[in-house]
């Protein structure tokens, strides 16, 4: 198995456990458009990361947050329920 399959297993494994006990899956560190579709694919619910946002001052992520439009990473999976930024600063 090589360690692209063995990161797919794992993340699917872990997925699989937090969803079959009722939990929303955080994917962190999401920088890229591929990996925000496949966090999707394998069933996380909430995505967050530089690909969303860099860090933000307060006043700037308020801004951010009521006019951010999440966008679907790939349409056939659906978007993820809650899109974060990369976090807050000062």
């Amino acid at each position: 198995m090589s360690k692209v399959d063995s990161t797919k297993t794992i993340i699917k494994s872990v997925v699989t456990l937090g969803r079959g006990l009722g939990m929303d899956i955080v994917a962190e560190g999401i920088e890229t458009q591929f990996e925000a579709a496949m966090m999707t694919r394998f069933g996380c619910t909430e995505l967050q990361g530089f690909y969303f946002s860099r860090p933000l001052p307060v006043e700037k992520a308020v801004e951010f947050l009521e006019t951010y439009v999440p966008q679907s990473p790939d349409r056939e999976a659906g978007a993820p329920q809650t899109v974060a930024g990369g976090g807050l600063t000062g």
